[in-house]
């Protein structure tokens, strides 16, 4: 299975890039890889990925069939949503690491504190076609379970 590198936005900084640094919505991690994945809020990025792969398989086109295309985007997003948390943490997880890989920790210091106005906000673009290739890599498998159960739960409806 494909995840496709635009839909890997790890570079869209919410807000723009005139965005001031986000506020925190949780507890930081003391890890600044992972605290960069929570400040990005990368769920909405897997829901995204989820429905746009769900929508493109049999099993959805069977779905519409049955309930009409709307409906069968509304339930398939609708357990898209329900399932996503039990695959978030692995999600988050993959992208830290790979994160961690390609930035020290000054530099993922900077980028958390600073946001879009970091010094290093260059590095994150130029690097963004490798990081999306390795998060593909890694994670491809979650993507995975999560579209088939989420399919799995939407036909039962």
């Amino acid at each position: 299975m494909l995840i496709a590198s635009a839909s890997i936005s790890t570079l869209a900084w919410p807000g723009g890039a005139h965005a001031t640094p986000l506020p925190q919505t949780k507890a930081p991690s003391a890890d600044p890889a992972m605290a960069l994945v929570q400040r990005l809020d990368t769920a909405h990025n897997l829901e995204r990925l989820a429905n746009r792969v769900a929508g493109s398989t049999v099993t959805f086109a069977g779905l519409a069939r049955s309930h009409g295309t709307d409906n069968a985007r509304q339930i398939v997003a609708e357990e898209i949503t329900k399932a996503r948390p039990g695959y978030q943490a692995q999600w988050d997880h993959n992208l830290a690491e790979i994160y961690a890989r390609y930035f020290s920790t000054e530099e993922l210091r900077s980028l958390l504190a600073q946001g879009p106005r970091s010094p290093y906000t260059s590095k994150l673009v130029s690097t963004h076609e490798a990081i999306a290739l390795d998060m593909r890599k890694a994670s491809s498998g979650i993507l995975q379970q999560l579209v088939t159960e989420s399919l799995t739960n939407a036909a039962r409806r």
